[in-house]
Parts: C-alpha cells; sequence; structure tokens
C-alpha cells in the first residue's frame, strides 16, 4: 500500500495527503493468473462502494 497518490477522475484532483482519510491509496497485488478472477470479485463491492479502479496487467517474476 503506497497512501498519499495524486490522481484526477471523474470527482477532479485528488490526493497528496499521507494523512488523510479520504486520500488516495495505491494497493499492487501480484497474483497467480488462475486466481484473477477470484480477486476481482473480492474487490468489485469494495470498488462499488469506495470507487476506484483495478488495473490487471501481466508481470512476470524476477528473483535472484
Amino acid at each position: 500500500m503506497i497512501p498519499g497518490i495524486y490522481g484526477r477522475g471523474q470527482h477532479g484532483e485528488r490526493g497528496g495527503d499521507p494523512f488523510s482519510t479520504f486520500d488516495n491509496t495505491f494497493v499492487l497485488v501480484a497474483v497467480d493468473p488462475d486466481r484473477i478472477d477470484e480477486v476481482l470479485q473480492s474487490l468489485r463491492p469494495l470498488l462499488k462502494s469506495v470507487g476506484g479502479m483495478c488495473l490487471v496487467s501481466d508481470a512476470h517474476s524476477v528473483r535472484y
């Protein structure tokens, strides 16, 4: 979780204050491809109640 993210959307510009209750927060989650639908189904009620967006993208893990 990264608080204090700036953004502009349907409700205008928001963000910048990491201590604000109504500020934007960026959450990055990595899951196996076979669990994407499960995660999206869990997120939908939250996004519907508080707003926001969910972006899904392919990623490759690089380990040392």
